[in-house]
């Protein structure tokens, strides 16, 4: 099948992402592929693949997500097998023509998320339209729920590491309330070096955040 389902995404520099479904026997057998007004298609990920960071796991169900804007740094959604601990669902950022990891099931909660406990396979708005946007440097941020219940906003920066943006039960700034629990309602968008999400307030109702990186001197 040369169009999988899903989004197809299309950017303003002619470069076209899809997926595929290839014919093999055994399934999955998806291949997410680019292309361009002037150059071939290239394949970027196929089920069956090592998958990048996970130890020896490799790729099953792959699908791409949809996200807004004009950003060029795509992201997809993977089936993970064979890797330890059981991690069976990643998501990864697809950067100078090659996937790499972002989070995984079973992925230790970043050092100031102050529990310890591990990602789940539940991401909210990641796959929501509308509520998700990769930033230009690849950066983006994501409401993740914990194998322990607990939920968090987070912030992905390649090549820095994962971040804790917010915590359920934590207090918002400047006081007066807490953070809900971050469940799909819970809305964000990113730029380079901004994060602006929605959350749920377990007194207020809900509220806009904004998390800037200050300007380097």
């Amino acid at each position: 099948e040369i169009y999988g389902g899903g989004p197809l995404l299309v950017f303003n520099n002619s470069v076209v992402l899809w997926k595929a479904v290839g014919n093999a026997v055994l399934p999955p057998d998806d291949v997410i592929l680019a292309g361009s007004a002037t150059e071939p298609y290239i394949e970027l990920a196929r089920s069956g693949d090592l998958a990048p960071g996970t130890s020896g796991g490799f790729f099953g169900e792959l699908d791409l997500l949809s996200h807004r804007g004009q950003c060029q740094i795509p992201e997809i959604k993977a089936e993970i097998f064979g890797a330890p601990g059981a991690a069976d669902f990643a998501t990864y950022v697809i950067g100078s023509g090659a996937p790499f990891l972002a989070v995984f099931e079973g992925r230790p909660a970043p050092p100031d998320f102050g529990q310890v406990t591990t990602f789940s396979d539940q991401l909210p708005g990641l796959s929501a339209p509308g509520t998700f946007d990769i930033a230009s440097n690849g950066a983006f941020g994501f409401a993740g729920l914990m194998q322990n219940g607990a939920s968090g906003m987070f912030w992905i920066v390649p090549g820095c590491g994962t971040f804790t943006l917010a915590a359920d039960g934590g207090t918002i700034p400047g006081g007066g309330d807490t953070f809900g629990p971050f469940s799909p309602q819970a809305t964000h968008t990113t730029h380079d070096d901004t994060v602006v999400f929605r959350a749920l307030l377990d007194m207020a109702g809900s509220g806009l955040f904004r998390h800037a990186v200050p300007a380097v001197p």
